[in-house]
C-alpha cells in the first residue's frame, strides 16, 4: 500500500515526487510530519510500508529480508516512473 501526501490543489505532472522508505521496525505512518511538511512545499510524497513487515503490510515480520525491502522500494520507483514519467524522482 502506497500513501499519496500532497496538497489538494492538482500538482503539474512534473512535480517532484520523494519517496519515503521506512526503516527496520518503521512503518509509513512514522513519516507522517516529514511527508506533511514536504507536501506544504509543493512536493509529491510517497510513503509505504514493506511486504512481510510492520504497519499495512501482508506476511509476518519474520520474513522480512533486505532484499525484499529493496524489492519494495523498487517497485514504488517503477510505480512513479509509469505513472508521473517526466516527475523527478528524489
Amino acid at each position: 500500500m502506497i500513501t499519496d501526501d500532497h496538497l489538494p490543489q492538482s500538482l503539474a505532472p512534473n512535480t517532484p515526487v520523494v519517496i519515503i522508505a521506512p526503516g527496520y521496525g518503521q512503518t509509513a505512518l512514522d513519516a507522517i510530519t516529514l511527508s506533511y511538511y514536504l507536501a506544504y512545499h509543493r512536493l509529491r510524497i510517497l510513503r509505504y510500508d514493506h511486504t512481510n513487515h510492520l504497519g499495512l503490510s501482508d506476511g509476518e515480520l519474520q520474513q522480512t529480508t533486505l532484499r525484499s525491502m529493496q524489492a519494495d522500494l523498487l517497485k514504488v520507483v517503477e510505480f512513479v516512473q509509469h505513472t508521473w514519467p517526466t516527475a523527478p524522482l528524489i
